[in-house]
């Protein structure tokens, strides 16, 4: 229904489409003007806005045109049906179309559109691009213009605006939550479910408990072991794909364990990913059954304890208290490449064996020897002969590969020495260098060809050579005591021909397979000892250890030179047991203030070791080094006159490592600790 237009032109008079607003028709601006906001100055295209009130008396009043709202909503509609029958008819007209017409109808289709896009770009010229200090301005002048409408308004108008505003922003806020809810949830079961899973575990408490009330149970319970079948599953796979014996171990063991019951759950099953083949083998066998069998060529356990010992018996024990572990176990070095060692353990004992398996069956306590970082308390005959060996062979890999090369010591004495006949030691008359068919001279025969071409040339090679020191007491001057000589043994480089480097190696080979000889003939009866020891005896060996100097955990500058000194004598004893055939290692550390290391308080601590033991023997053997003050003296032989029982062997010359060193660096790295950790301190 149309309803007529209210009569302005009563009030107004039309001119040149001016209004010239009457005081009736206006007659409220006065005071709406007072009571409208302070509005700030706005600039858009020299138009300026201000809140002074003579500025807005010749602003155009507000016109009612509700009457037209039923009208544009009628010809809204007609347009709209016209609109959706042309493209429902175009639609068809298209559809029935052959290929060559439709063809031809979007040529001419893309021909009007581009020329209709160039008579709008004619008539209607590019916007002008704004910058941000002029979208700035123009927002504000929006604001300005939209706030003055609002103050022109009525309070009926302006409730109603109000009102639709709300409607339209309910209507806005309800679509868009719609249509993000429609893209969050996602269409996966398993992903909505995921989705659905983040929500409730991120909702606060009042909404988790809104939600128990609903039926939506939140369990933490659940979710635990939910995770800890996921990181099970995880761990089951990673031990599955593992090529490791003992990790195929594991994964056998926990599907015994997660099983626990005869029947096969299909459930847990699946969320594992075990087969069921698999499942149904190992859910009835117990974790200790899941064993692998054995291999009928395997290894015995023997075998892997020969091989084990060999290695032990071939190696250093390290004298560094830091390189023992907690447990107490001492540090290894091999005294040979495992290479080597593997040739060795050939031939001596007779077996075979990969190089592979025999490197799996080295011990952890035994390192190899690049693992070794530092060599010292070595013998300084070994020392110098495989200085000069490194000069040798590489001088002999740069004129001819075709050279023996001797890479230790042990190829020295096999060039100069007959081959073994048998057992494992050469012949007697070999090394004592009395054999006609070996001995040093043999190194000049395989170096020929060195000698012949570099004989002249000059060389350089470090010696451990003894040099005398004269120390001066300032105390003494006019004394005879006031000069004092020592002597010590100092690391120089020597330079000379080649010719005096192999002659000063022949020279050194000759008492060398002697030196060799004697070290491994004691180790070896030392060992046989060791392992067949008689009833009613005892094997003692002993040796001074490094002495203990004192530490504190917070110790003061001044403390640091004037520390103390402690004793430290370890003594390792083996003896068969009482009660039954299965031989002790007996180990004891004598522990004192004293620090003279001499032959009298060596026996002094003997004699309380054998107190402490408390046992009487037929036979006591002590293994010890050759220091002449200790152990090697008329004082010590002495002891051994007055003492039937007692019986001393010694090591070779320089080559006395022994238990002793290792369970010294186990007291005082055990001590260190103590006090490290502030559970003790030095008195």
């Amino acid at each position: 229904m149309e309803s007529e237009p209210p009569s302005v032109a009563s009030n107004c008079e039309t001119e040149d489409d001016d209004y010239n607003v009457s005081s009736t028709a206006f007659s409220s601006s006065e005071e709406e003007l007072n009571n409208t906001a302070d509005l700030s100055s706005c600039d858009k295209g020299g138009t300026s806005f201000s809140s002074k009130k003579s500025q807005y008396h010749d602003l155009r009043p507000q016109k009612d045109t509700s009457y037209k709202d039923d009208l544009v909503s009628s010809e809204d509609e007609e347009v709209t049906k016209q609109k959706i029958s042309r493209a429902e008819y175009m639609r068809i007209y298209r559809k029935n179309m052959s290929p060559a017409q439709l063809v031809k109808y979007r040529a001419k289709s893309n021909e009007r559109m581009k020329r209709y896009r160039e008579r709008r770009k004619a008539t209607h010229p590019e916007k002008e691009i704004l910058t941000r200090k002029a979208k700035q301005d123009q927002r504000e002048h929006w604001k300005c213009a939209k706030r003055l409408q609002r103050s022109n308004m009525s309070p009926s108008k302006k409730e109603a605006y109000l009102r639709k505003r709300r409607e339209a922003y309910q209507r806005k806020k309800k679509s868009r939550k719609e249509k993000n809810l429609k893209i969050f949830l996602h269409q996966s079961p398993s992903k909505f479910a995921e989705q659905i899973d983040q929500l409730v575990s991120s909702a606060t408490p009042k909404k988790k408990d809104a939600l128990e009330k609903r039926g939506f149970f939140v369990d933490n319970e659940a979710k635990t072991n939910q995770k800890a079948v996921a990181n099970l599953k995880i761990r089951m796979k990673t031990l599955k794909k593992s090529k490791n014996s003992r990790d195929r171990q594991k994964y056998r063991n926990l599907v015994s364990s997660v099983s626990g019951h005869d029947s096969v759950d299909e459930v847990l099953r699946r969320k594992l990913e075990v087969r069921y083949d698999t499942w149904k083998l190992y859910t009835s066998l117990d974790p200790d059954s899941c064993q692998r069998k054995k291999r009928s060529d395997s290894m015995s356990d023997e075998n892997q304890l020969e091989i084990q010992q060999f290695y032990i018996n071939h190696a250093t024990i390290v004298n560094n208290k830091n390189l023992h572990s907690k447990e107490g176990q001492p540090k290894h070095v091999l005294n040979m490449t495992t290479n080597k060692l593997h040739k060795t353990y050939s031939t001596v004992i007779g077996k075979k064996i990969s190089l592979s398996k025999f490197r799996k069956m080295r011990p952890g306590f035994v390192v190899t020897v690049k693992n070794h970082r530092f060599n010292n308390c070595l013998c300084e005959y070994c020392v110098n002969i495989e200085e000069k060996l490194k000069v040798l062979n590489i001088e002999a890999n740069k004129i001819n590969s075709d050279l023996p090369k001797i890479n230790s010591k042990f190829d020295l004495i096999n060039l100069t020495l007959c081959p073994i006949e048998s057992g494992k030691f050469h012949k007697k008359i070999c090394t004592k260098r009395l054999c006609k068919d070996c001995g040093p001279k043999l190194l000049s025969k395989t170096f020929k060809p060195l000698i012949e071409d570099l004989g002249e040339k000059e060389v350089k090679w470090s010696i451990w050579m003894t040099e005398k020191f004269v120390n001066k007491d300032k105390d003494k001057e006019d004394t005879m005591d006031a000069e004092k000589v020592t002597s010590k043994k100092v690391l120089h480089d020597k330079i000379g021909t080649m010719n005096d480097l192999i002659e000063e190696l022949e020279k050194e080979a000759g008492p060398f397979a002697g030196h060799i000889f004697n070290a491994q003939w004691q180790r070896s009866q030392l060992q046989d000892l060791k392992t067949n020891l008689p009833d009613s005896w005892i094997l003692c060996i002993e040796d001074y250890a490094e002495n203990f100097r004192s530490k504190f955990q917070d110790e003061i500058q001044a403390a640091f030179y004037m520390y103390q000194l402690v004793t430290v004598f370890p003594i390792v004893a083996y003896y068969k047991c009482s009660k039954c055939d299965h031989q002790v290692e007996h180990s004891s550390v004598v522990i004192t203030d004293d620090l003279r290391h001499d032959a009298e308080a060596v026996n002094h601590m003997e004699r309380l070791f054998d107190d402490h033991l408390g046992q009487t023997f037929e036979k006591k053997i002590v293994y010890s080094d050759g220091c002449a003050s200790q152990f090697k003296s008329k004082i010590p032989f002495q002891f051994v006159a007055k003492s039937p029982e007692l019986h001393r062997a010694y090591f070779g010359t320089r080559h006395g490592k022994s238990p002793c060193d290792a369970l010294g660096g186990i007291i005082k790295n055990a001590a260190t600790r103590h006090i490290a950790a502030r559970q003790g301190q030095w008195n």
